[in-house]
């Protein structure tokens, strides 16, 4: 049983720092432009790795419109 809780606990201490950016970047895009799209929700739900995340968070930051964000994307 210990051996599993460890393994639990090594998830979530994994997995922490990404939630924090996914949500980092949520708050983000609210802040700039009042709300957070379907489609960059989705884009931020899609980013698996914290390399991605933050490399869609400087973008975020950059971004002068959502749109912006979406087509530096594509």
């Amino acid at each position: 049983m210990e051996a599993t809780e460890l393994t639990w606990r090594s998830r979530i201490d994994l997995e922490a720092p990404l939630r924090t950016l996914h949500e980092n970047i949520r708050e983000l895009m609210q802040g700039k432009f009042g709300r957070v799209s379907p489609e960059v929700d989705a884009m931020i739900d899609g980013a698996a790795t914290e390399d991605d995340l933050r490399a869609l968070f400087r973008r975020a930051i950059a971004a002068q419109t959502e749109g912006d964000l979406l087509q530096a994307t594509r």
